[in-house]
């Protein structure tokens, strides 16, 4: 990390101090932020793709391989780090 990074990180945690949140739940919202931005991308890059009219059913992972479109099931990581941010 660096020094400006470090910096970041005490000013980040100083305001959300300011705003009475405790480090703990500061970490619990960095992983959360984390989470859904990962998935954000995989999904707007066509990695992820849901099943249902709206595309709000089960997760897949996707994947051209060799002229063949590959698909299998994975983890719903959105709707898990979802209901995290509820309980916080």
């Amino acid at each position: 990390m660096t020094k400006k990074e470090a910096a970041r990180e005490r000013e980040l945690y100083a305001r959300m101090d300011r705003a009475g949140l405790t480090p703990d739940t500061t970490d619990q919202l960095l992983r959360i932020e984390r989470t859904l931005h990962r998935w954000a991308e995989r999904e707007c890059t066509g990695e992820i793709e849901r099943d249902g009219p709206n595309a709000d059913g089960v997760p897949y992972y996707s994947s051209p391989e060799r002229g063949r479109h590959r698909m299998f099931r994975i983890p719903d990581r959105e709707r898990g780090a979802l209901r995290r941010l509820d309980r916080s």
